[in-house]
């Protein structure tokens, strides 16, 4: 199975990477720093990763999750978290994900 993952560079990202491909499945890490950089704020750039990745699950990891800059700079965590969750959402829905 072709799995794709946000957030895929992240603490909880890299060990289901792991854990995935342990069991037989192509991972698709889908990560500002990673080997298909994707910004989720960017909504083309998400529906573009995804439908040329073509997953058939997608494991959405990706967030803001220190409190601290969440108070420091809401607007980006705002974008990341809901924003970036819409789009990939949507980019997903548009590349024919299950």
């Amino acid at each position: 199975m072709i799995v794709a993952i946000t957030g895929s560079s992240g603490f909880v990202g890299q060990h289901l990477c792991e854990y995935l491909r342990g069991l037989g499945h192509v991972v698709i890490g889908i990560d500002r720093t990673g080997a298909i950089p994707c910004d989720i704020t960017d909504p083309v750039s998400v529906a573009e990763t995804l439908s040329a990745s073509s997953p058939e699950v997608v494991f959405h990891l990706a967030a803001m999750t220190h409190v601290g800059k969440s108070w420091s700079d809401p607007q980006l965590t705002w974008r990341v978290n809901t924003e970036g969750t819409l789009n990939v959402l949507l980019g997903a829905e548009q590349a024919g994900v299950r």
